[in-house]
């Protein structure tokens, strides 16, 4: 074009150094190649490099959850199957695994957006060959595992528990449970004191009953020392509920349920009233309504009767 002719929509210019280089880093392509080139196709071919990158992208976002989600589901099998859960070694294995697992039920959340139950399924009924405990079964006459029911439902009412006391609150009560620590309490009367687990039954009266991870409560230092008095009527519904259900995922045999059961039914049933002596003759007060009035063994003398004043009519006329 001559100097000073207005440049219209098909004429071609060069690109500057600048524009060469923006170019090829959006599209990849050769910097020889750009000898001349028109504006609506460098333009149309950066339109299709950022779609390509934002592709790109969100692929490698996608990738990075599924990594991610593939790592807690692991992790959580690991720490939830049936022996980790009712056959832990000691005590401290038990406790480990159950605050390593509620951090992991929170990151599941945070991060991929998963409630509890349903990372839970995921680790218990997947559709991989590792599923703890098979295909989820559907249908009307669909039952579910025993032992996959006392788990999750523990494990869920240890993260309600959590979040009520504020154990996910900061990163360093996030790390400290990722190491199977106890976290630091930031709601109620208990902020900052540690969190402290507690059992639905009583570990003096069964031997290991403390090494279940289902019957732990994680729970605020005051919870823990209220255990110690006599169990009221909600403690003892939760104890009697999670012995049953221990029962019928074989877990204890009969004679334990029975003895167990007993225990606690011994703290709910009221004392029934002190005998009372009566004598022969006495008539019991709860003896019915009505009492039919009993003979009395010495009769008295009754008064007799007035004497009537005579009467002038009466008198007969001679």
């Amino acid at each position: 074009a001559l100097p000073g002719t207005p440049r219209t929509s098909t004429s071609r210019h060069r690109l500057n150094p600048g524009e060469r280089t923006l170019w090829c880093l959006a599209s990849g392509v050769n910097p020889s190649y750009l000898s001349l080139m028109p504006i609506g196709d460098l333009v149309r071919h950066i339109v299709i490099a950022v779609i390509l990158l934002v592709l790109a992208a969100f692929g490698l976002k996608t990738w990075n959850k599924q990594k991610l989600e593939t790592r807690i589901v692991r992790d959580l099998r690991s720490l939830t199957n049936p022996t980790a859960s009712f056959e832990a070694r000691t005590n401290d294995v038990a406790r480990s695994a159950l605050f390593r697992t509620m951090g992991l039920l929170y990151e599941a959340k945070s991060k991929l957006g998963m409630e509890p139950a349903e990372i839970l399924s995921e680790a218990f009924h997947g559709d991989d060959e590792g599923a703890l405990f098979g295909p989820k079964e559907t249908g009307r006459e669909s039952s579910s595992d025993p032992k996959a029911q006392i788990i999750g439902e523990g494990l869920l009412r240890n993260y309600t528990h959590c979040t009520n006391l504020g154990l996910f609150s900061d990163g360093a009560n996030l790390m400290s449970l990722g190491n199977g620590e106890p976290a630091t309490i930031t709601k109620g009367a208990s902020s900052g004191e540690n969190a402290v687990i507690s059992y639905i039954v009583d570990p003096g009266i069964a031997s290991g009953i403390e090494n279940i991870v289902p019957n732990m409560v994680i729970s605020s230092p005051g919870t823990s020392e209220a255990d110690d008095e006599i169990p009221n009527e909600f403690d003892i519904t939760n104890a009697k509920n999670l012995i049953g259900a221990l029962y019928r995922a074989r877990l204890i045999d009969r004679d334990a349920e029975d003895r167990l059961t007993l225990h606690y039914e011994r703290f709910g049933s009221p004392a029934g009233p002190e005998p009372q002596n009566t004598s022969a003759n006495e008539v019991p007060e709860d003896s019915g309504p009505n009492p039919e009035p009993q003979p009395d063994s010495n009769p008295q003398a009754k008064p007799p009767a007035p004497e009537q004043e005579d009467c002038p009519f009466d008198t007969p006329l001679e």
